[in-house]
């Protein structure tokens, strides 16, 4: 049976400045699922709209060609309106295989996915296992019912199956199928100041400390499991021989978990040598992270944190359940700065309690930051996604505040 992996644009019909110049991110999660379907003896082939940057005709026409039998999409909730786009201009094509929707979308709103796409099947939550069943099924024409995670359409009705328990041992997947991506799209800009580097993800763990109520983290990787730091080495080894690939980047939600993690990974690298070889980055919590675990990880090549700070208002983060403190973010800038690691900082508008005048809070945050480190650079995300617990308290208690089109140097220094 021949899959067709898809990671949709959502940048066609968006011309925010976070959508145009935002990394390319390579799609980890669907380079696991390719290889553990890869080992199962399926034929997999993927495509990554979101970083070629192919119109949706040229990938229809490419899905006509190549006449897979399933064809499965990587959802974010800024990505829907386009999927939903090509899977009708598939349909219309006379595509008449499977779809299959999975990520963070179809996990929140399966019913919803499936009735506004036309699809077939919903992945929930962690994916792998979930795909690899539902895709057996498909191949051996069985039914669908009581395979754990997904939700399916049959006869107008929607089925929910139960959850999947979460995979216990992340070292029992095989590494991700990079061999089946264009590598060289794949350019690292924000922690080495170019597009000319390739770079390639790599995980350590999944799930979050926290739980804060505007992220969706815990919707796919509820608690915490972690992979031995000996083999996170290894996988990079691995790709550093295998791909000529020297720039890695953690998409985990924490990295490091620890300070002990930390100082264990930056001695494993640098007894390796690797630290002569590769650079890598990662994200973390402004209150995760110590003068000494950042001096350290800087010896073993770490380029760049991005730190989520969200907002500049001790008020607005407490309500979000952010669970850090202004002072702590101060602290992080200035050990990084010290540390001679870059910087790059996320924030929002629009969290819970959040009002024209902590908005504007945040600015002068920010900006207070990028005096204190220059190399600093803060990247606004003005969506909350649709399935957080956050904005849907919002959205009942009508709490979003409405914010102007444009923001005057006079507005923030008053």
């Amino acid at each position: 049976m021949k899959i067709l992996l898809i990671n949709p644009s959502w940048t066609l019909s968006q011309s925010r400045l976070y959508a145009r110049t935002r990394t390319a991110v390579p799609p980890i999660g669907m380079a696991y699922i390719a290889a553990l379907l890869e080992k199962e003896g399926f034929e997999v082939i993927v495509r990554d709209q979101s970083v070629a940057g192919f119109s949706n005709a040229a990938l229809v026409l490419d899905i006509l060609k190549l006449k897979p039998e399933v064809i499965a999409f990587s959802c974010f909730t800024v990505a829907m309106d386009n999927v939903n786009k090509i899977i009708s201009m598939a349909r219309g094509s006379g595509f008449g295989g499977k779809i299959i929707l999975g990520n963070i979308h179809p996990t929140a709103l399966p019913a919803a996915s499936l009735r506004e796409s036309g699809a077939d099947i919903a992945v929930r939550g962690e994916g792998e296992i979930s795909m690899l069943e539902a895709c057996r099924a498909l191949r051996e024409s069985a039914s669908l019912e009581g395979i754990r995670g997904i939700s399916y359409a049959e006869e107008g009705e929607i089925i929910n199956n139960s959850e999947r328990e979460l995979i216990k041992d992340l070292e029992s997947l095989p590494y991700p199928a990079w061999h089946l991506f264009d590598i060289s799209l794949y350019k690292d800009s924000f922690s080495f100041g170019s597009y000319k580097e390739n770079m390639l993800s790599v995980t350590a763990s999944r799930g979050c400390v926290n739980r804060c109520s505007f992220c969706a983290q815990d919707k796919i990787f509820p608690g915490i499991r972690l992979r031995k730091t000996v083999s996170v080495v290894d996988e990079i080894e691995y790709m550093y021989g295998e791909y000529g690939v020297s720039n890695f980047g953690f998409p985990d939600s924490c990295f490091p978990m620890t300070e002990k993690t930390g100082l264990e990974f930056s001695e494993e690298l640098i007894k390796r040598g690797l630290h002569r070889k590769i650079a890598w980055h990662c994200q973390n919590r402004v209150n995760m992270v110590s003068e000494r675990l950042l001096r350290n990880m800087a010896a073993a090549s770490c380029r760049a944190i991005f730190y989520g700070f969200e907002s500049g208002n001790q008020r607005v983060l407490d309500e979000s359940g952010k669970n850090t403190r202004i002072s702590e973010a101060y602290d992080a800038i200035r050990w990084t700065k010290k540390a001679r690691i870059s910087s790059s900082g996320f924030f929002m508008f629009g969290l819970p309690g959040d009002t024209w005048k902590s908005c504007l809070d945040t600015i002068k945050f920010a900006l207070r930051m990028t005096r204190i480190w220059r190399f600093l650079t803060a990247r606004y995300l003005t969506r909350v996604q649709s399935c957080t617990r956050g904005c849907r308290r919002k959205r009942s208690t009508g709490t979003i505040p409405i914010m102007p089109g444009k923001v005057s140097r006079r507005s923030i220094k008053n």
